[in-house]
């Protein structure tokens, strides 16, 4: 299964009553080996595609992807890669603040 991170965010210093009631992506069938159901790696898995559900299904238009793979054009200028042994970087952070600042509806 996929490990539940809040406990680590909330220990990081986000408040344990910010997260939305349906918080996490599903986890697809194209996320999973067709043959044995096993997680395939988020490379494989169209995380990108996860997160274009999630934000439909919840009605999401403003959101930052902080992800450590490839998440596809679908999310250019919403989402920062920090390099997952390194974490995030003070330039990364910076990144992601200047983006949720400057976010503007995307056009119709």
């Amino acid at each position: 299964g996929v490990d539940d991170c809040r406990p680590t965010l909330v220990e990081a210093g986000l408040s344990e009553d910010c997260f939305h009631p349906d918080w996490r992506t599903a986890i697809l069938p194209t996320s999973r080996n067709a043959e044995t159901g096993a997680m395939l790696p988020a490379e494989q898995a169209g995380r990108g595609d996860e997160i274009t559900e999630h934000a439909s299904r919840n009605h999401i238009t403003h959101y930052l992807v902080l992800d450590d793979v490839e998440v596809g054009p679908a999310h250019a200028g919403r989402h920062v890669r920090p390099v997952a042994e390194l974490g995030l970087s003070e330039a990364e952070g910076i990144l992601a603040r200047d983006l949720l600042a400057g976010w503007r509806p995307l056009e119709q």
